[in-house]
């Protein structure tokens, strides 16, 4: 429930108004991009449709948020007395080395000079 309505607010309300948005403590302490700056912004656009200013924002929204996803549903479909997906605990740990690693390369090259069009 909590989750709808976070997600009800994001579509709601714009996080790009300096008046909602709450900043990142990472980007505020060091002025560097982290992995998850600018997902709340590409997360809105992408739930009204607007698919290439999603992107804009975080290049790797469709992977985060499909990931949230399989997640979620792994732990709400058994909750709910349906079968689920195979959950997150079956992937590999090299698969979620990846993902991580992957995460992390992202944050290092979006504070990149040559790949400003990657920070949000």
């Amino acid at each position: 429930m909590a989750g709808a309505a976070a997600l009800a607010y994001v579509v709601a309300v714009d996080p790009a108004d300096a008046a909602v948005a709450v900043p990142c403590p990472f980007h505020a302490m060091t002025g560097w991009w982290c992995p998850g700056c600018g997902l709340t912004r590409a997360t809105h656009h992408l739930l009204r449709g607007d698919v290439a200013t999603a992107l804009s924002y975080h290049a790797l929204v469709p992977v985060v948020l499909g990931v949230g996803v399989w997640v979620w549903l792994a732990w709400w479909l058994p909750a709910v007395g349906r079968r689920s997906p195979p959950g997150p605990a079956t992937l590999p740990a090299p698969a979620w080395i990846a993902l991580a690693s992957a995460l992390i390369a992202f944050a290092v090259v979006r504070n990149v000079a040559l790949f400003t069009p990657l920070a949000p």
